[in-house]
């Protein structure tokens, strides 16, 4: 791998393309790679929203901010989110065929009006990120006890903080007791920020 000439300045290679830039520590890996004119699946403009730009550090050190919309198997295996993931020291990054992108990703007007959305109500929401994921393990139901499945998901919830508006679709409501009972009522929930919730 290419070394910077610079002590100031990192040296990050992308894979397969073999590009190299060099980039001041602290760079997320989505900017180096622009810099680097490759261009990573980042639906959300880079926000850290959609989980669409997991790339694989090969070596190196980054600093992550979030792994929200990573597995552990994901993470064992060196991926990250290359908007939230900061450039530490020089780096080997692999960029997976499912988060590349073939040219610079082209942002309309209504997107940048959804990004102003997004800030105004991020500050009415005190959560962040704005999707997340919860491991619950939840009390069985009993005669003193006999809240619903739904509901017995809301108290526990409420156990970890308040969130504003919280909806599930049907389809889940109706598998949501096979669910618990198979798992011993041990589930892990995913909570995610919708503007529908804030109308």
């Amino acid at each position: 791998m290419a070394k910077s000439h610079n002590d100031s300045f990192f040296s990050v290679e992308f894979e397969p393309s073999g590009s190299v830039v060099n980039v001041k520590p602290g760079t997320t890996i989505m900017e180096a790679a622009n810099r680097a004119g490759i261009y990573i699946n980042n639906i959300c403009g880079g926000e850290g929203l959609c989980g669409k730009c997991a790339v694989i550090v090969l070596n190196g050190r980054v600093n992550m901010k979030s792994n929200t919309f990573l597995e552990k198997e994901q993470l064992e295996k060196g991926y990250v989110m290359a908007c939230l993931t900061e450039v530490l020291s020089n780096l080997k990054v692999e960029i997976p065929e499912e988060s590349r992108l073939e040219e610079k990703p082209k942002f309309q007007e209504d997107h940048a009006d959804s990004l102003d959305t997004h800030d105004r109500l991020k500050s009415s929401y005190p959560h962040n990120p704005l999707c997340r994921k919860e491991s619950l393990e939840l009390p069985t139901p009993s005669l003193k006890d006999n809240l619903s499945d739904l509901d017995r998901i809301k108290r526990e919830l409420e156990h970890i903080g308040r969130f504003p508006v919280m909806n599930i679709e049907l389809k889940n409501i109706r598998s949501l007791s096979g669910i618990l009972r198979n798992s011993d009522f041990k589930v892990t929930v995913t909570l995610s920020f919708k503007d529908s919730a804030f109308e």
